[in-house]
C-alpha cells in the first residue's frame, strides 16, 4: 500500500485496516511503529552547491533528546532545537544517490584535523548498503562522512566493500557542498551508484536500502555528543540498526 511521504519519513504508528466481509464490514486493524524513511526520485540532476532550494520535500526532522547522544565525558547535555538540530532529506536518480541537510548549530566549530578525522568536528556521517535479505555481515556497508575544515569541503569514506587496489577513502564522481551561513550549516551530497553499490543494482522505486546518519557536534572542546537517524554507526558498526530506506517516485 503506498504512504504518503509524511508518512514514511519518520518513524510513526500507523494503523492498517482490512475488510474481510463486504456484508457485514467486519476486518481487523493492525498498527505498529515501522521504522523506515523515503527517498523520493529528482526531477531533473541535483545542482551540488548548498544552495537547497531544489529540496521541498520529504525531509527528516531531527531536533528531540532522544535523538541526541551525549558524550559524558565531556559533560554533554542536550539544550534542544536551537542548540542543535537538522532537516535531512535524500534523493536519487538513475545516477546518482543525494543527501541534504541544513543544520542549525548554535555555535559551528571545524578545524585543524585532517579528512579521516573530520567526524571529531561539526560534520555529517551516512552509511548506506544493499542488503534486502540480511545476507551480508553486519559490519559491510559504505560509511562516508562531510564537512568542512577552516573553509575546505571535506569528503570522506571511512568504509566500503570495495576490494582491491586503490583509495577508496577518495569516491570518484563524489561531489560536496558545506556552506556556513550564520547559525546554519548547509550539507549537500552527491554519490554515483556505482560508487556507493558493490552489486550492479537496478535502482528503482520499491528497491529498499539500509540507511544511518549523525550529526556530529563539537563546540570547541572536542565531539561532546551528536543527533542520530538510526543508529549503527558510531556505538558499533553494525547495520542491523541501520533505518529501511525505500526508493520512492
Amino acid at each position: 500500500m503506498p504512504l504518503p511521504v509524511s508518512l514514511v519519513s519518520e518513524d510513526k504508528v500507523i494503523e492498517i485496516g482490512f475488510v474481510t466481509d463486504e456484508e457485514t464490514k467486519m476486518g481487523s486493524y493492525r498498527s505498529g511503529n515501522y521504522n523506515f524513511s523515503a527517498a523520493l526520485k529528482a526531477k531533473e540532476p541535483v545542482k551540488i552547491d548548498g544552495d537547497g532550494s531544489e529540496w521541498t520535500e520529504g525531509f527528516i526532522n531531527l531536533n528531540r533528546s532522544d535523538q541526541f547522544h551525549s558524550l559524558l565525558s565531556l559533560g554533554s547535555v542536550y539544550q534542544g532545537a536551537d542548540d542543535l538540530s537538522a532537516r535531512t532529506a535524500v534523493k536519487w536518480d538513475d545516477e546518482n544517490f543525494y543527501l541534504y541537510a541544513d543544520v542549525l548549530d548554535n555555535k559551528h566549530f571545524s578545524t585543524g584535523v585532517t579528512p579521516v578525522n573530520i567526524w571529531q568536528m561539526d560534520s555529517i556521517q551516512f552509511a548506506v548498503v544493499y542488503d534486502p535479505k540480511d545476507e551480508l555481515s553486519r559490519s559491510e556497508f559504505e560509511e562516508i562522512a562531510v564537512g568542512e575544515v577552516d573553509g575546505e569541503v571535506i569528503l570522506y569514506r571511512h568504509k566500503t566493500r570495495f576490494k582491491g587496489d586503490g583509495d577508496y577513502t577518495k569516491i570518484d564522481g563524489g561531489e560536496a557542498a558545506v556552506v556556513v551561513d550564520g547559525l546554519h550549516t548547509y550539507y549537500e551530497v552527491k554519490i554515483p551508484w556505482s560508487s556507493l553499490m558493490v552489486e550492479k543494482v537496478n535502482i528503482e522505486p520499491g528497491t529498499e536500502l539500509k540507511f544511518a546518519m549523525v550529526v556530529n557536534e563539537n563546540d570547541g572542546v572536542g565531539r561532546v555528543g551528536y543527533l542520530a537517524l538510526g543508529d549503527g554507526i558510531v556505538s558499533s558498526k553494525n547495520s542491523s540498526l541501520f533505518k529501511r530506506l525505500y526508493i520512492r517516485n
